[in-house]
């Protein structure tokens, strides 16, 4: 029972130090969740496109899974790579 009142307590006191955001702060929030979104839509388009392309090469999307996920791999190495520097 006293780790429910702990807990409450704890619960209590983060309410009480937490603050609306203002607006700025949500926007800026709402623009990055929403590049987020684009960028992870497009991955999946990418992927989707060049696994059709491919399984049309090759004739077999299991066998034309093994090279789209290499390719991809390789894209987010880079990808993230470049983001370093």
């Amino acid at each position: 029972m006293s780790r429910i009142r702990e807990y409450l307590v704890e619960c209590r006191r983060i309410l009480r130090i937490a603050k609306k955001p203002e607006r700025t702060e949500l926007n800026e929030v709402l623009k990055i969740c929403g590049v987020g979104i684009i960028v992870i839509g497009f991955i999946g388009f990418f992927t989707q496109t060049l696994l059709y392309f491919l399984s049309s090469l090759i004739g077999s999307v299991e066998l034309a899974i093994i090279p789209t996920t290499i390719i991809l791999l390789s894209f987010i190495f880079l990808v993230f790579r470049i983001w370093k520097e």
